[in-house]
């Protein structure tokens, strides 16, 4: 069986006891097994393998389930990374980041998660959860013959570590928990940065195009 879990570090707890999915992947021998994990989480608009508002199969295999994890993370990553690219482009523009931000979130099809290109204190995506499936989801279609299909992915994380490193930050920095110790690191490097700076006024620091 696979039943992944859909928390947010910031409101774990809420997360677990209300969730928006619960799904208990299966395959063709832990079926019932699958139906007696099921009942005992907390319940969730959409359930596998039975729905909690009709009780009707959904039929969510183990493999599948895994692919949704997965599509979920590589998802949001992405959508942080496009949202950096449209805050890029509106300082170029000298509009405003927090308008456009507005606008895109007034669409219910795209919504206000992962637009905001400071969460955190840093721009790009970290945590233990986004860097390490983009990477891994895209060597897994790399091993399943995507190759075209992985470039698309691995362009991203690369995208996002120029992004880091234009504060001076690597994914070390931010893939960690503890929220505080993140903002530690960060102000310790701007620190380091702005020192480096004064030291020497002629190296300007590159933005990412």
């Amino acid at each position: 069986m696979f039943n992944p879990e859909f928390l947010t570090e910031r409101q774990a707890w809420e997360d677990f006891i209300r969730p928006d999915c619960q799904i208990v992947g299966f395959t063709e021998k832990s079926l019932d097994a699958a139906h007696a994990v099921l009942s005992l989480l907390p319940k969730a608009p959409f359930m596998s393998p039975w729905d909690a508002g009709d009780y009707k199969s959904a039929g969510i295999s183990a493999t599948e389930a895994e692919i949704i994890k997965y599509g979920r993370n590589v998802f949001f990553a992405r959508k942080v990374n496009f949202a950096n690219v449209l805050a890029l482009l509106g300082e170029r523009l000298g509009a405003d980041y927090a308008n456009i931000r507005r606008g895109l979130a007034a669409d219910y099809r795209i919504g206000d998660s992962h637009l905001d290109v400071h969460h955190g204190g840093y721009r790009g995506f970290g945590g233990y959860c986004l860097p390490k499936d983009l990477i891994a989801f895209a060597g897994e279609l790399r091993r399943h013959g995507l190759a075209e299909c992985a470039s698309y992915l691995e362009e991203d994380h690369k995208f996002n570590q120029r992004i880091l490193s234009e504060q001076g930050l690597g994914l070390e920095d931010v893939s960690v928990h503890d929220h505080e110790w993140i903002q530690k690191r960060i102000s310790t490097k701007s620190q380091i940065s702005s020192i480096k700076q004064i030291q020497n006024p002629n190296v300007q620091n590159s933005k990412p195009v």
